[in-house]
């Protein structure tokens, strides 16, 4: 009998600790459509959640001011463990473990619309100032091009005001997100010029803070969480619910940025 209730108890608890999901925060800025402020989801955040789900970790997103996220993500002691959404750099290589790929996102320049303003490469920014986001990435080229100045601000939001208000000429951003910004602004609409031509096109990831002893393993989870959702229908549903025209067969044709 001593020995039924050993073997029921080791089963209990054999069972109990495999049933235990993992839980996992993980950061983010305020990022219409991909990170929404209050009780809605966002693009990122469901697809984030769902793949990470079908491998028995439970996510909870921080929605914070960027600079302030990233220090949180970067410090040894910081509460949050990753972020949901980031571009690949070499300078965030040094702090952050990155995911297979679930989105690709389309750089692009905006300008006031009264401007006779063109835009069909970084040679046409020559001499103007241009709003990007405070430690925001937007390719290698953009990155290295010294021809114009650069206006750090902390939101999306913020370029597409200061262009509005003629307080640069420019501004750099994903397509989507200055789409959705626009659709909600209504003082927006009308006022701004988003041109076709794009600055670069770059895979947006999970980034996992080096500083969690498991990064590695939560990276091959997310993974492989991913996987399950694109092969049983659930990231096709996402995408369609966010009406977004990119297949998730194109995006796992793409890989992390290489180094250069």
């Amino acid at each position: 009998m001593v020995n039924g209730n050993l073997l029921l108890l080791s089963a209990w608890l054999f069972i109990s600790s495999h049933c235990v999901a993992e839980s996992l925060v993980l950061g983010g800025p305020p990022w219409p459509p991909f990170l929404l402020e209050g009780e809605n989801s966002g693009f990122a955040e469901e697809v984030v959640i769902a793949a990470f789900a079908e491998q028995g970790v439970t996510v909870k997103v921080a929605i914070k001011p960027w600079a302030r996220v990233l220090a949180e993500a970067e410090a040894e002691a910081g509460p949050i463990g990753g972020l949901v959404g980031l571009w690949f750099s070499q300078e965030r290589e040094k702090h952050f473990v990155y995911s297979s790929p679930y989105y690709i996102n389309e750089i692009v320049v905006v300008s006031h619309a009264r401007r006779t303003f063109r835009f069909r490469g970084l040679d046409d920014l020559e001499g103007h100032k241009v709003g990007v986001r405070n430690r925001g990435f937007y390719g290698h080229a953009f990155a290295k091009a010294d021809n114009f100045e650069k206006i750090s601000v902390s939101l999306d939001l913020s370029i597409l005001r200061m262009v509005q208000y003629e307080r640069i000429d420019a501004g750099v951003g994903d397509r989507l997100i200055f789409s959705s910004l626009i659709d909600n602004e209504p003082e927006l609409q009308g006022k701004l010029t988003m041109h076709s031509e794009p600055i670069a096109m770059l895979p947006l990831h999970v980034g996992i803070s080096r500083k969690l002893s498991r990064h590695r393993q939560l990276v091959e989870k997310f993974n492989q969480g991913l996987q399950r959702i694109r092969d049983n229908g659930e990231l096709q549903r996402i995408y369609g619910k966010w009406t977004i025209s990119q297949l998730p067969e194109q995006i796992f044709t793409h890989s992390i940025e290489p180094s250069k």
